[in-house]
């Protein structure tokens, strides 16, 4: 046997090393491209689930390792549910829940949870199954939620009491065995609804300390601008400490920021004319974190320009601009007072998936 010598050459050596590197870079990337790739799940007309299909699942059938092959989801803290990724524009929160969390696990529960969008009335579930449903509460309620049961179509609804009319907040799917079962071990009376953390349910008040205002003058005009700007600070704090949602309370954190610039404009039919333009901004703390708020407004004086005048106005112009910017961070309280409860109605959509699956595991 003879023994062939085999050389490398230097300069191909690099070129050999590199074009390895990026073999082994590929393969590093297939499984994030693969996880990239997945479907996102599509979200057909509730009306179409037919007791054990639903779009492209199927209870009993559809497998925890074949799902997330397939489609975007993202895990929870239990094993065995998963979020499933669906468009925003279908206005809807997808849990799937599986018998375990072995890939052969079998797809038990789909819950759908209704987010923005035209709501469901309650009155749709009536005229579409053509029969009255088994009403059961959950065994805890932190929302006024109910639960109206068809078990022969396997589908349970979520109806939602806590916003007038009431409406459909979710829809469960289960095997009509399964559905029956539900309906058994659910109350048939009615659980009382937690009452909310008063941290959930805070005053819409926020509080600044600070209110700082800076004067400018443009063209030829007099005016005391320190005392103009003292008798816009005191005004201002004086309508903060009266009313609407930001209290002035000098052991807040957070200011009012107002900026005052007065203009000299030209003459008409002999009368001096002045412009004042005010801008108002606020940061302040609110129950819900920090607000910001923005406002402005504007006056125009003619004849008598004197400094107690340019005064009065601009202090005026500035309580206005100021109380715009109170009502723009009431609306941004507003708004985060909204994803808390949002965040709240997650936690108990979360905790019914939860609930569905101990139910499951626990007949077996």
């Amino acid at each position: 046997m003879s023994i062939v010598p085999i050389t490398l050459r230097r300069k191909s050596l690099p070129c050999r090393l590199t074009a390895l590197s990026a073999i082994l870079w590929l393969f590093t990337l297939l499984p994030s491209a693969a996880l990239a790739g997945r479907e996102v799940i599509p979200v057909p007309d509730w009306t179409t689930f037919d007791g054990a299909r639903w779009g492209e699942l199927t209870l009993g059938e559809t497998t925890l390792g074949g799902f997330g092959q397939r489609f975007s989801c993202r895990d929870t803290d239990t094993p065995g549910l998963l979020l499933a990724t669906t468009r925003s524009r279908s206005n809807t929160r997808a849990y799937v829940i599986f018998s375990g969390a072995d890939p052969a696990a079998r797809l038990e529960w789909i819950t759908l949870f209704f987010e923005g969008g035209k709501p469901l009335a309650s009155e749709a579930l009536l005229q579409q199954f053509n029969t009255e449903p088994v009403e059961r509460y959950p065994e805890t309620r932190a929302l006024d939620w109910r639960f109206w049961l068809f078990p022969r179509r396997g589908i349970a609804a979520v109806i939602g009491r806590d916003q007038m009319p009431e409406r459909v907040a979710g829809l469960i799917f289960g095997s009509p065995e399964r559905l029956a079962q539900l309906a058994e071990r659910l109350p048939t009376q009615e659980t009382p609804v937690a009452a909310p953390d008063e941290k959930e349910q805070p005053p819409l008040v926020a509080r600044l300390g600070r209110v700082n205002v800076s004067a400018s003058r443009e063209g030829e005009i007099n005016f005391d601008r320190d005392r103009l700007e003292n008798t816009v600070e005191y005004q201002v704090q004086s309508a903060l400490e009266r009313r609407g949602a930001i209290l002035f309370d000098r052991g807040a954190e957070g200011r009012a920021s107002v900026t005052v610039r007065v203009r000299r404009r030209s003459d008409k039919e002999n009368q001096r004319r002045v412009a004042i333009d005010v801008s108002s901004s606020i940061t302040a703390q609110g129950p819900y974190g920090q607000v910001t708020g923005y406002g402005s407004a504007s006056r125009e004086i003619e004849g008598d320009v004197t400094s107690g005048r340019i005064r009065s106005h601009a202090a005026d112009a500035a309580e206005d601009a100021t109380l715009q910017a109170v009502a723009s961070a009431r609306r941004s309280m507003e708004k985060q007072r909204a994803d808390a409860r949002e965040a709240r109605t997650r936690g108990q959509m979360l905790e019914m998936a939860k609930r569905l699956l101990r139910l499951g595991r626990l007949e077996r």
